[in-house]
């Protein structure tokens, strides 16, 4: 049977190395929410800035995301006016024929 001194000694060093395990999970986890902070912040500033050069219609010169983000944006604008502009047509046509008919 093991003596008492000995079962305390395992014991105070179960319970170190309880600490240590639990020092090190909450190590971890803060440096993973210092590290979703950061990127958080840096999020907001690039939706800022995306925002704010939207607003303005100027494209920064030394941002090449967000030039193409406009691009993109202005691209898809311009489809869709292209898309409604081409059903209106098809629709103009579709009355004119209606129109000749009624008139024959």
């Amino acid at each position: 049977m093991p003596a008492p001194l000995q079962v305390a000694e395992k014991e105070a060093e179960t319970d170190r190395k309880r600490a240590i395990i639990e020092a090190s999970k909450q190590s971890e986890v803060a440096g993973i929410r210092n590290e979703m902070a950061v990127q958080e912040k840096a999020s907001k500033k690039r939706m800022a800035q995306i925002e704010g050069v939207a607003q303005v219609g100027l494209a920064c010169a030394d941002s090449n995301a967000t030039d193409e983000m406009l691009r993109a944006r202005e691209k898809a604008r311009v489809d869709a006016e292209f898309y409604s502009m081409q059903k209106q047509a098809e629709a103009n046509k579709v009355r004119l024929k209606a129109w000749r008919r009624e008139k024959l």
